[in-house]
């Protein structure tokens, strides 16, 4: 941040060189599911006074004027493991449990879009929409095989984000036909339970369960 205040073209100029244009090297990853989103063609020099938003060793995330920003994705080794760009909503990039980098993107009504990062296994996560809770390396979200029937189709999966042969565990719970029906959800007990509290019923009853993980 001091840099950036004595000097911020230098610092936003080496920012953006750092970050580069060049596809980064491929990342062993689970595959994406049809309909996970794609980063869009947004190029650093894309950006029109560009300013470093947010950061630390494992991440940068910079905008400029309009809706325009870029982030890179540092390995433990320093080097970029994953760049790009996004025209509209910002996403939002934080370090998890100091291992793993999250890239949150908000898509309206509450809904949005979550990948994950490990830094200690070096691998990205498939993108997961709906997600309720993370710790470590779960990912509590609400799954739906079916996109035409969203709300007959639903149910709650606990996982290893980065390898379902891990953990993975399916929950058939009856959610209230509302696209955001989890109000609150956390790991509990060393993540041998899982709290959550959500929407049920025509009448969007509030109702709070204790998962057992075993």
């Amino acid at each position: 941040m001091l840099r950036a205040v004595i000097c911020p073209t230098i610092f936003v100029s080496l920012s953006l060189m750092a970050c580069g244009t060049s596809a980064p090297e491929n990342i062993e990853s689970e595959p994406e599911d049809s309909s996970s989103p794609a980063r869009q063609e947004v190029r650093p020099e894309d950006l029109i006074n560009p300013q470093v938003i947010d950061g630390g060793p494992y991440f940068k995330l910079l905008s400029g004027d309009g809706f325009m920003s870029y982030y890179c994705v540092y390995g433990t080794d320093g080097n970029v493991v994953e760049r790009g760009g996004y025209n509209g909503r910002l996403p939002r990039l934080t370090l998890i449990d100091g291992d793993v980098v999250n890239i949150h993107r908000g898509v309206g009504t509450g809904i949005a879009w979550d990948r994950y990062y490990s830094l200690s296994r070096d691998v990205f996560s498939k993108t997961f929409t709906y997600v309720c809770a993370f710790s470590e390396e779960c990912v509590a979200y609400i799954h739906i095989p079916d996109e035409g029937n969203p709300f007959g189709t639903r149910s709650l999966v606990i996982r290893n984000a980065f390898d379902r042969s891990e953990y993975y565990k399916e929950v058939q719970l009856d959610f209230s036909r509302s696209h955001t029906p989890v109000l609150d959800a956390g790991f509990i007990n060393d993540k041998m339970q899982l709290k959550i509290t959500y929407q049920t019923g025509d009448d969007f009853r509030e109702v709070t369960e204790v998962i057992d993980l075993n």
